[in-house]
């Protein structure tokens, strides 16, 4: 049932506006999304591990919003 939306989350991890989109999925994943941000977080990690403190920070902000 939540494989095409699946499908979609993971396609945004390589998307350029990416930070966006796991900034998104983040918030919503906290009210209403059934889809955890990790689907987004975990490839884009460890295709910029430089940025790995910064995307978790991201994630973690939005989803206390949320």
């Amino acid at each position: 049932m939540f494989q095409k939306l699946y499908d979609k989350t993971l396609c945004w991890s390589r998307h350029q506006h990416a930070t966006r989109y796991l900034g998104f999925v983040s918030f919503a994943d906290s009210s209403f999304f059934p889809i955890t941000p990790l689907v987004m977080l975990v490839p884009m990690v460890l295709a910029q591990p430089d940025k790995a403190f910064r995307l978790a920070l991201l994630t973690t902000v939005m989803s206390a919003l949320g």
